[in-house]
């Protein structure tokens, strides 16, 4: 019985790990139907993984499941990325306050290696291994802040950005370009410098997607939203 959890559960995060790298990188459309059968014959496997798979692609937003009718690939609207983008910003510039003071040199030289490996796999042109790198840059800085209720909504914002980024707004940095702009956060963290740590972290977030996202209701947009002193 052990065995044969662990055989379903290795395929459902096979089916999963598949089902979310294609979403991401647009190769799933958003409102793309995505039959329970279908997948399962694609991948070899029974229902029951990839209904375990749904289950976790809803709980990150990337698909909708209507029962009986199915599933499809979720959109995601400009305005909803426009949103994601101010709640980034205040929860990643609040949370600078918190990191720095409990900076130490583990971390330093974690998210140093993590920008490494950015800039490695933005050389092999891989957008996906550079997209997850990325999240884990701001995710690992972010939880030296101590500030563990919130990390679940600034997770839920870094993936639908990307994947809006992506889908959307291509060209707006080259990979290299995406790799490289961590630099100046991290020599702003390596100051010790809590306003230059947000000045870094809200010019990166501002400059995501570029001009693609419409002004919000109100006629203001990101770079106009200042982090709280």
């Amino acid at each position: 019985m052990t065995s044969t959890s662990t055989k379903k559960l290795s395929k459902s995060e096979g089916v999963y790990n598949a089902l979310r790298r294609a979403i991401i990188l647009g190769e799933l459309r958003p409102a793309e139907p995505l039959g329970e059968l279908q997948v399962a014959q694609s991948h070899r496997c029974s229902q029951g993984p990839v209904r375990e798979a749904m289950l976790k692609l809803q709980e990150e937003g990337l698909v909708n499941r209507f029962g009986y009718r199915g599933t499809i690939v979720a959109a995601i609207t400009p305005e909803e990325i426009g949103e994601m983008l101010l709640l980034r910003k205040l929860i990643e510039t609040r949370g600078a306050v918190y990191s720095l003071p409990r900076m130490d040199e583990r971390t330093l030289n974690a998210l140093s290696t993590i920008v490494h490996e950015m800039e490695a796999v933005a050389g092999e042109d891989d957008e996906f291994a550079l997209s997850e790198l990325d999240r884990r840059f701001h995710l690992e800085l972010f939880r030296r802040s101590g500030l563990g209720t919130l990390e679940p909504i600034l997770q839920r914002c870094l993936l639908h950005v990307h994947r809006y980024k992506i889908l959307q707004s291509p060209g707006v940095r080259t990979l290299q370009e995406t790799a490289a702009g961590h630099w100046p956060i991290l020599s702003a963290i390596g100051s010790g410098d809590v306003a230059a740590v947000k000045t870094a972290i809200s010019h990166h977030i501002d400059t995501i997607c570029g001009d693609t996202l419409p002004l919000r209701p109100g006629g203001f947009d990101t770079r106009e939203i200042r982090p709280f002193e």
